[in-house]
């Protein structure tokens, strides 16, 4: 009876976009990082935790992180990593 039930009800479209529809990263650019996000279509805490992590270059103006259109280009490129880099042990 529930899985008639399930199978009945229709599956929404979802209201994320695609890549055609979002605007192109200008290289020479610099944005906030809510900009960077929203362009990107990532959460800020995934720009926080790359930056963090050591993956996303970024300039600070002030109290300010702004980060340029080549530096997303570049993470992206990288595989877009959040997870902290490993300190070697070795001497």
């Amino acid at each position: 009876m529930l899985a008639q039930t399930l199978s009945k009800r229709k599956k929404k479209p979802s209201p994320t976009r695609t890549n055609s529809q979002r605007p192109a990263i200008v290289p020479d650019a610099v944005y906030s990082r809510p900009q960077a996000s929203q362009l990107l279509g990532v959460a800020e805490i995934t720009l926080i935790r790359a930056y963090s992590g050591g993956h996303l270059a970024a300039h600070k103006i002030g109290t300010k992180i702004r980060h340029t259109g080549r530096q997303l280009l570049t993470w992206i490129e990288a595989g877009g990593k959040t997870t902290p880099k490993r300190k070697s042990t070795r001497k």
